[in-house]
């Protein structure tokens, strides 16, 4: 072999072998499940001695299901397709009894031919699976009577149950898979959660058929309160800029107080000066916790005026200028004389807060008026008529207008997380314990997994396999540790891969799959059997096969390697993988998934000659 191969039947089985696993009828790669009654003269009509049937199970199990499905290599006792074995009392195994591997289906409904899996395989209008027989479609009295059979059955009518499902009257529980080819449990399947369409979301547990969060479910999302600044302590609970959640409760940063519902620096924010109940007078500045007006101005009754020209505070906060007089260097005149009237101000406009540079021109809050331009303090700016300290405001964060988002504050400005989060997206998290950002920003913990200590772990002492939560003492594509696939026909037990323990006979059951199959037409029988492999009987196809170098392969490859099934270039040859030469056998159709299996599992076994 050039390379190690793995097989393996589970859910994630080649896809090609869902498609011949059909649940009314199975293909078959010989012209022994060809599908045409006997007698009959082809899908157009019946031939000389045939009996037509009548729309009864007794008549349709001898006319049409034990002459032409219940054949080797289609629906008989041996490997039947689709574990549908058509070779007894057929009742048990169709009416009633769910598809074994079309979802959601049932093979016969009493009274409802439409609805029934085997009725619209024989019309050919099936979504799931090949159209039955796979020659062609039956003549239509033979469909007739299956459609008179099926409406005439009274409700709840019902089989005991076959493989893959349950009859109307008894059996187990049906075995769900969801389209694939292994049993689903839809009650604590996390990508199949009560149904196999349900998925549940990151962070979310399949519980008794329920998608339950592990954590807090707060909309559609599932979160940790506890850290969460959107969701802090209850849902929809989101911390003001500049705070963080901690602990289920909204902390403000360092260097910041909480007034109300927000975090300030209450060392520069004038609005909350020293602490949170002192105000600023209208134009003064916050610094360094103390209201300051700006140069030449003074407070009076929590207003910043200039004394020296406002004639309602001319010279002093309670002296105010007579009618048709002006305030001109803190005194009540009838001119300006050299400074500028502006209203019943008289100013210089070059250093005037109110009057900057010309008449009615104000300074933002908290600015100063020099030559003639205003001026904020050192470290500040002009945002949006007020003087902010764009190092430390998380609303005016960097720039003017920048507003950190919930659960960040103002630091040298940059918006940073306070309480030691991660800002990923514009969102503080916690990635210790965030399941859309564990560990790092925008790594999501896979289905059924949750973030601890910024690892995605699998709940209920699963292991974390890429996005999957996987057992892998049982899962046989991470058998021991993730990634170990078990090679085709293998099962995983206790995290070891090993063959079944029941003992395939080849004479018995691997070599009627060979004689249905295989030695027709001029291939493996005969006087001259194609390659030289005779497969005619069960001493030659043994000789011909164990421990055989093939032909087709130049680097020594065995037809069949004892115990390695991953190995043998019969399974590559019967899956259509990894040919050195020639096509996929046998070149009709598709052996069954259970024949295949059969094959693989006698080989995993060693190749007995048994």
């Amino acid at each position: 072999m050039t390379a190690e191969k793995s097989f393996s039947f589970s859910s994630t089985t080649i896809s090609f072998l869902g498609v011949i696993a059909i649940t009314a009828f199975g293909a078959a790669a010989n012209a022994g499940c060809s599908g045409e009654p006997q007698g009959t003269g082809g899908s157009g009509g019946t031939g000389g001695g045939s009996t037509l049937c009548t729309p009864d199970l007794p008549s349709i199990d001898q006319t049409i299901f034990k002459p032409s499905c219940a054949t080797s290599g289609c629906h008989s006792a041996v490997s039947p397709a689709a574990d549908l074995d058509l070779s007894g009392d057929v009742a048990t195994v169709l009416i009633n009894v769910p598809s074994a591997t079309c979802q959601n289906a049932t093979r016969v409904v009493p009274g409802n031919p439409n609805e029934s899996l085997l009725y619209q395989k024989v019309q050919g209008v099936q979504t799931c699976g090949n159209g039955m027989p796979p020659s062609g479609l039956l003549a239509p009295e033979y469909r007739a009577c299956l459609e008179g059979w099926i409406s005439s059955l009274p409700l709840g009518t019902g089989g005991t149950g076959g493989v893959g499902g349950t009859g109307g009257t008894g059996g187990d529980g049906p075995c769900e898979m969801c389209g694939g080819a292994t049993c689903i449990d839809l009650q604590t399947d996390s990508t199949h959660c009560g149904s196999c369409t349900n998925s549940c979301g990151v962070g979310q547990l399949c519980t008794q058929g329920t998608c339950q969060c592990a954590q807090t479910q707060c909309g559609s999302d599932c979160v940790d309160t506890t850290s969460n600044p959107s969701h802090c302590g209850t849902c929809n609970n989101a911390c003001a800029p500049g705070a963080a959640c901690i602990s289920g409760a909204c902390e403000c940063g360092s260097n910041l107080t909480s007034c109300g519902t927000a975090c300030v620096d209450t060392q520069l924010d004038s609005n909350h000066c020293g602490n949170c109940n002192t105000a600023c007078p209208v134009g003064a500045a916050c610094t360094n916790g103390v209201c300051t007006c700006p140069a030449g101005q003074s407070d009076c009754n929590g207003s910043c005026v200039d004394l020296s020209s406002d004639p309602t505070h001319c010279g002093n906060c309670a002296t105010q200028c007579g009618m048709g007089k002006v305030c001109a260097m803190g005194m009540c005149s009838v001119n300006c004389g050299a400074l500028t009237k502006c209203g019943a101000a008289c100013v210089d406009t070059m250093t005037s807060a109110d009057n900057c540079g010309m008449c009615g021109n104000a300074c933002p809050s908290g600015a100063s008026c020099v030559g003639g331009a205003c001026a904020c303090p050192q470290g500040t700016s002009n945002c949006n008529g007020a003087c902010q300290n764009t190092s430390s405001d998380p609303s005016n964060c960097g720039t003017c207008g920048n507003v950190c988002t919930s659960g960040t504050t103002c630091t040298n400005g940059l918006c940073e997380c306070a309480g030691g989060g991660v800002l990923c997206n514009g969102m503080c998290v916690d990635t210790n314990t965030s399941n859309t950002h564990c560990g790092q920003c925008n790594k999501a913990c896979g289905v059924g997994q949750t973030c601890t200590n910024g690892m995605c772990n699998c709940d209920g002492g699963e292991t974390a396999c890429g996005a999957a939560c996987v057992d892998t003492m049982t899962d046989e594509l991470n058998c021991g540790s993730c990634g170990n696939a078990c090679s085709q026909g293998q099962t995983c037990t206790n995290g070891m891969c090993s063959c079944g323990t029941a003992t395939v006979s080849f004479a018995g059951a691997v070599q009627p799959i060979f004689a249905a199959n295989c030695t027709g037409f001029g291939c493996h029988g005969g006087a001259m059997p194609a390659q030289g492999l005779n497969l005619s009987s069960a001493a030659a196809s043994y000789t011909a096969l164990v421990n055989v170098t093939t032909g087709e392969c130049s680097d020594g490859r065995k037809r069949v390697l004892p115990g390695q099934p991953a190995q043998s270039y019969l399974m590559d040859k019967l899956l259509g993988v990894d040919l050195c030469f020639g096509t996929k056998m046998p070149k009709v159709g598709t052996l069954p998934a259970g024949q295949i299996q059969t094959i693989s599992d006698w080989i995993c076994q060693g190749a007995p000659n048994n």
